[in-house]
């Protein structure tokens, strides 16, 4: 699994809470079929619109592996 950040601190290294960095999105691989490196599927993960007016997306400053985006309910699933 890969996660994308924005420029935010990060969790263990910050004290500061409102400083920490926002998961943008995260991208999944299933193993292919013959179980190699070659191509697999792949599944990606992104915080929904929650404002319909302004379009501003669900903020998620994982402090806990609890809280990100892939353990998330409201997310946009692309299968690739």
């Amino acid at each position: 699994m890969f996660t994308l950040y924005d420029c935010g601190a990060n969790p263990k290294k910050s004290t500061i809470t409102t400083d920490v960095r926002q998961e943008l999105a995260a991208v999944i691989y299933d193993t292919n079929v013959l179980g190699f490196k070659g191509p697999r599927k792949m599944h990606i993960l992104i915080p929904g619109i929650y404002d319909i007016n302004t379009y501003e997306r669900k903020s998620i400053r994982p402090v806990a592996v609890s809280v990100t985006v892939e353990a998330k309910e409201h997310l946009l699933k692309v299968h690739i």
